[in-house]
């Protein structure tokens, strides 16, 4: 993986799904508020919405459900936003010149979103450009 930024931010929002699986009811639908699950993993109620909000880029990942939230998947590194940006920094690793693509080119070349390629550029950074 490609550093430490982009490392950090999977095992966060990788750790906010967690907590909505872990909490859980026979439904599927944890029924913590924002604040209670801001706090169990120590981040702000801002920072939860805007995790849910970046984690259902691509697809859903975290859906309102029944009063509560719903994980409709649980390993972000295998599906979703997270795993669209995995792939993206595998790629520019064999092909660098990926990464000086126009990200809306880049973005229908794959089949993803602009934000997915805009969210990669964050994080990647490019080495012997």
């Amino acid at each position: 993986m490609e550093g430490n930024k982009f490392v950090d931010s999977l095992n966060l929002h990788q750790k906010l799904v967690d907590e909505i699986v872990q909490n859980s009811d026979e439904t599927g639908v944890c029924h913590l508020t924002v604040t209670q699950l801001a706090a169990n993993i120590g981040r702000s109620e801002s920072w939860v919405y805007s995790a849910i909000k970046q984690l259902n880029v691509e697809d859903d990942c975290i859906i309102r459900a029944d009063g509560g939230f719903k994980a409709c998947y649980r390993d972000i590194s295998k599906q979703g936003v997270f795993h669209e940006i995995l792939l993206l920094i595998f790629a520019c690793n064999f092909d660098p010149s990926i990464y000086m693509m126009k990200e809306s080119e880049l973005a229908q070349s794959r089949g993803i979103k602009l934000k997915t390629v805009q969210m990669f550029k964050g994080f990647y950074e490019p080495v012997n450009l």
